[in-house]
């Protein structure tokens, strides 16, 4: 068991001790975070494994929505439940031809997707996102990677691929 203390943190307020583990903590962490405004919150101790300022932006959940939705509306066209001008608004040219290739190649196959789960959102800029699921067919699962920007306040398909 370890015990983590911002003690050494200069900044005043609850003081924090957590244990790993099932053990209850003294006050918790997410406590300590909320009881600080967003601007003046504490960095992420490096002991809890995470050093401030390094690994990919978090994900906020609008985002996460936002490409959940998508793979959602994917999986939909590439299943023929519903038609690929659907996605067409979404999508720059480049991506919407290799989402008709896929859609293309998948209605040849005949094993088209029946259920499709998000496994992965990276934000690689603030404007910037890649995405990665998992679609669910008969014979075969297969991966779908996806990358947006951000323009005009709306979520745009510039790349697209299934594995």
């Amino acid at each position: 068991m370890t015990v983590v203390s911002t003690a050494d943190w200069p900044l005043e307020g609850p003081r924090v001790i957590g244990l790993y583990g099932a053990f209850a903590t003294e006050n918790s962490y997410d406590a300590a975070v909320a009881a600080y405004p967003a601007s003046d919150a504490p960095p992420v101790p490096k002991a809890l494994g995470r050093s401030p300022g390094h690994g990919p932006p978090t994900v906020q959940k609008s985002v996460w929505k936002a490409a959940q939705r998508f793979v959602e509306v994917s999986t939909a066209v590439l299943g023929a439940r519903c038609g690929p001008e659907v996605l067409r608004q979404l999508m720059s040219e480049t991506a919407y031809q290799e989402f008709t290739q896929v859609r293309t190649l998948l209605a040849s196959d005949g094993d088209r997707p029946g259920s499709a789960r998000l496994s992965s959102v990276r934000m690689r800029t603030s404007e910037r996102v890649e995405i990665v699921a998992v679609l669910r067919g008969a014979r075969r699962d297969r991966a779908l990677a996806a990358a947006q920007e951000l323009r005009g306040g709306q979520w745009w398909c510039t790349r697209f691929q299934l594995v």
